[in-house]
């Protein structure tokens, strides 16, 4: 796959569980285990992880914007695809 295309469907995966239509729903998990049953069904998501460890890279991104850790939805998130594809640089920044 293209740098460009890849890149167009990171970004694809990110706007749509960015959507506070969409990620709203994490708000509603009873406890961890039923967040991450809600996170793995959100659009988006699994698009991100099917795609690997570029998607690790675009969470790591998305945690060190300054309004991510704010919104716990978001963070939420990428932590759950982070934990999906692990990588040295989330290792250090985490």
């Amino acid at each position: 796959m293209g740098e460009n295309k890849t890149k167009h469907k990171l970004q694809r995966a990110i706007d749509r569980f960015m959507d506070p239509e969409v990620n709203y729903q994490v708000m509603l998990a009873s406890s961890p285990a039923a967040a991450k049953l809600i996170i793995e069904a959100l659009p988006g998501v699994r698009d991100l992880v099917e795609l690997g460890p570029e998607a690790g890279k675009a969470a790591l991104n998305l945690l060190q914007r300054e309004d991510s850790p704010d919104d716990y939805r978001i963070s939420a998130v990428a932590l759950y695809i982070l934990e999906r594809h692990p990588s040295p640089e989330a290792k250090l920044a985490l």
